[in-house]
C-alpha cells in the first residue's frame, strides 16, 4: 500500500506499507491473519502537521479493510530501524529523525486507539505473551535442582583430571 503526494508537480512517494496477508485456508498460527512486515515513510508530506495522522489513518483503514474481508488477527513487528538502514525507501532525508522504540510504541499504540474507535479491534497482546511466554516456564522438578547444583547449570568450569600415561604406551 503507498501513497504518493504531487509536489511541485511531481508525484513523490512518501508512505508504503508492505503486509503479507494470510487467508483462512493458511495452517495455524497464520490462519486469517494480516501482518505488518515493513512500514517507511519519507519527511516530505504537506502539510507537515498532518503527516502522522493520514499515515496513521491508512493503517487504520487497512485494518478495517482487512477485517471486512475475513481477517481475524493482524501482527505488527514493532523494531525502529537503525540509523542509516534502509527498509523499503532506500533514501531518507537528513533532516528526518529515525523513531526510539518509544516513540514508535506510541505511535502504534495511536493506531490502535482509532482501530478501537472504528470498532475494528477487540484486544491487544505482544506476540511473546501469545506464542512463546509459555515455552519460557521454568521446571522447578528434583532433576532441575540437581542440575541447578551442577557445574553445567552453575556456570562452573569442572576441574579437569588427568590422566598421565606413560610414553610408549598404547591407548585404545
Amino acid at each position: 500500500i503507498q501513497l504518493f503526494q504531487t509536489i511541485d508537480g511531481i508525484d513523490v512517494s512518501l508512505f508504503c506499507l508492505y503486509v503479507h496477508e494470510f487467508d483462512a485456508n493458511a495452517p495455524e498460527p497464520n490462519r486469517s491473519s494480516v501482518y505488518i512486515a515493513y512500514l517507511d515513510s519519507v519527511d516530505y508530506f504537506r502539510p507537515m502537521q498532518m503527516r502522522s495522522y493520514v499515515y496513521q489513518e491508512i493503517v487504520s483503514g487497512y485494518f478495517l479493510w482487512a477485517q471486512a474481508r475475513g481477517f481475524k488477527k493482524c501482527l505488527i513487528w514493532s523494531c525502529p530501524p537503525q540509523r542509516g538502514d534502509s527498509f523499503i525507501f532506500w533514501c531518507h532525508p537528513n533532516h528526518q529523525k529515525t523513531p526510539s522504540r518509544d516513540r514508535l510504541n506510541s505511535w502504534y499504540a495511536s493506531i490502535i486507539a482509532r482501530s478501537k474507535a472504528l470498532s475494528v479491534h477487540n484486544g491487544a497482546s505482544h506476540l511473546w505473551d501469545q506464542y512463546f511466554k509459555k515455552f519460557n516456564q521454568r521446571d522447578e522438578a528434583p532433576s532441575r535442582e540437581a542440575a541447578k547444583r551442577s557445574f553445567v547449570g552453575s556456570g562452573k568450569v569442572a576441574p579437569r583430571k588427568y590422566r598421565k600415561i606413560s610414553t610408549g604406551s598404547r591407548c585404545d
